[in-house]
This record gives C-alpha cells, structure tokens and sequence, in this order.
C-alpha cells in the first residue's frame, strides 16, 4: 500500500527575517461501494425483504457483523499510519447500519463519526461519509433529491452534501453520490445519470460563485465510466490534469479519469468487463500551487488487496472482485466493488 509520508519543510527566509513555514499533513480520502450492507430487520417502508435471515439471501446476524468487519479491516488498511480523514460509503441501508459499523468494530476506537442520506428509493439504499473530526470538523449537511425528467415516479439516491473546516481553517465541501444504475442498458438509463449529474454540477456552480478559491470533493459510484457522457457532457469532469498547477478554480477534474495502470483496469466488473464507476473528483483549486490545499500527484489508486479479488471464472480477466453475493449464492467476500483512495496535503 501507498504511504503518504510528507517531510517538514524547514525554516525559510522571509523579507529579510527567519520565518517558519508552512507545515503540510496528509489528508487521505476513500471512496467505497460496499455491496447491499442491509441490517438484519425488516423495514415495514423498505423493499428490503431480501435481506433478512429469513428471506431469500438469507442474511444473518452472524453474515451482516461478518461483513462490518471485513469494510472496517479495508479501511484500516488503506490508512495503516495514516487513517482517511473522509470515507464515502455506497449502499448503505440505514443509521443501525453506521452505528453498528463504528461501534462494532476498531473504527470508534479511532473517533470517526458519519453523516449519512435518508433517501426515498425503494431499497432503503442510502450513501454516508465517515470522518475524523480532528481533520474535518463538519459544520454543515444536507441531502438532495434526484427529480428525473424521463420517469417522473423514479426513486433513487440522494446526494449528500457536508461542509467541513479542515485543520488549517479552511472550508471543505464534499459531496458524495451513488447515480442510477445501468440496469436496462446504458443508452436506456443513461438520462437518469445525465439528470444525477445535472443536480451535482449546479450544486458545485453555486459554491464556486459564491466562495472564492473553494475547495469540492466529489466521490461515489457515479456508474459512468470517466469518459461517457454523464461526466463528461453534464458533470463537465475534465479527465486531463493541467501539469503547470495552474488549474481553472471553476473546473471539475476527475482524478480516477487518467488512473495509474493498474490490474484489473476498473474498480468493478459489468457485463464482462471492467469499468471504472467509483471516482474522486476534484474542484480546480485543489490543483494550483499556490493552494494551501493540494492534491498530491499521482497518489490516487484502485484499492487491490489480496483479499478483495479472487481468480476469475470467466475469460475476461484474470481477477473479478471477491463480491459477498454471487446471485443468491453467499460467498463470503467483501463487495462487488473495488475502493478507491487519494491523497491530498494541508498546509497548516
């Protein structure tokens, strides 16, 4: 695993006189889609009858602490000495979900916290962030509906909006998302995503009026690829960093858009073939030199332990992601989805 380990700068001579520079710390931040992480009790609103240990995947007590172990133990590693500050959760059920997953395992021992959305698709399907507030002190959320122009009834996720204040002051917005799926066909669902983007993109154009210089982290499984048009078009993600630190400041630019050559080549597989649906997207500001906020270059990576993958079935790849469900088949793996993880530095 990657180490993000940052020198201290030393002491540099300012006007004539001897002054102490900034000291920049690591700021690490995941995203995850975690496969149908359900409770195991029926939610009289929720078509979630699946998930329970009487239903048809027959999801236990002992199945459910299982796999909140197993995303706790993928975070831990992905931090080894340096815990993400943020982690963006996909397929999250519900609050008991949360608390279960902190109070359950080693994760309250380190103090994360989470914000969560309360969503009206039909599943009970939500996304959450989980934060260390020393390094983002949230001091605001809220959640946005998707309202679809092509099926009026549609239910789906909300995006999550939270505000925090980093460690040097500085204001953070972060938003996290899971799009609709590309259940149908992507021609056939493709204006669902394009109406998810939509919504995000106006909600980016509005901090970037009103702040100067703001800092926007998107992450989430947008179930677009870095090149089809949701992102492209709609989102307007750039996939190209500008290599001169003079980013736009009212630009998005899609890290996950150029990845590091890496097996497998995605974070997922879909019909056969590995897509890279899971993104980090940044505002430009995160990108220019002189930000007390950077990206650091190169450091963004699709997560492949040994224990997420296992060898594939199929001549489509050598490794698929080692998923808890195969159909209605348990398998006892972590999700069907790979995380993704970025570094970024604070000046203080």
């Amino acid at each position: 695993m990657m180490k993000a380990l940052i020198p201290t700068l030393g002491i540099a001579a300012v006007a004539g006189s001897m002054a102490p520079a900034a000291k920049p710390v690591s700021f690490r931040v995941m995203t995850y889609n975690v496969e149908n992480l359900f409770d195991t009790y029926d939610d009289k609103e929720k078509d979630d009858n699946d998930f329970l240990p009487d239903g048809k995947m027959e999801w236990t007590e002992g199945r459910y602490n299982r796999k909140l172990r197993q995303i706790a133990s993928v975070i831990s590693e992905v931090g080894q000495d340096n815990w993400p500050a943020l982690v963006a959760l996909a397929e999250i059920e519900n609050d008991t979900v949360m608390t279960n997953l902190i109070r359950r395992t080693h994760l309250g021992r380190q103090g994360y916290q989470y914000v969560m959305t309360n969503s009206p698709d039909n599943r009970g399907i939500d996304v959450a962030l989980l934060y260390l507030p020393e390094q983002f002190q949230l001091v605001h959320k809220e959640e946005f509906r998707i309202h679809f122009r092509e099926s009026k009834d549609k239910r789906s996720r909300n995006i999550l909006h939270a505000r925090g204040r980093l460690a040097n002051g500085d204001l953070l917005d972060v938003f996290v998302g899971h799009f609709p799926s590309r259940r149908g066909g992507v021609g056939e669902s493709d204006p669902d995503r394009h109406d998810a983007a939509q919504l995000l993109r106006d909600k980016c154009d509005e901090i970037l009026k009103s702040r100067k210089n703001a800092y926007i982290l998107i992450m989430g499984d947008l179930n677009s690829n870095p090149s089809e048009a949701p992102l492209i078009q709609t989102l307007r993600a750039q996939n190209s960093l500008p290599k001169d630190g003079n980013a736009s400041m009212s630009q998005l630019y899609n890290l996950t858009g150029n990845p590091v050559r890496q097996t497998p080549p995605g974070t997922t597989i879909y019909k056969g073939k590995w897509k890279q649906l899971d993104h980090i997207i940044v505002s430009g500001s995160f990108l220019r030199s002189e930000s007390r906020v950077r990206y650091r270059d190169g450091s963004v990576k699709n997560v492949v332990l040994p224990r997420l993958v296992r060898e594939a079935p199929y001549n489509v790849s050598r490794i698929v992601p080692n998923r808890t469900y195969q159909g209605v088949y348990y398998r006892g793996g972590h999700s069907d989805h790979l995380p993704v993880v970025a570094d970024f530095i604070v000046d203080l």
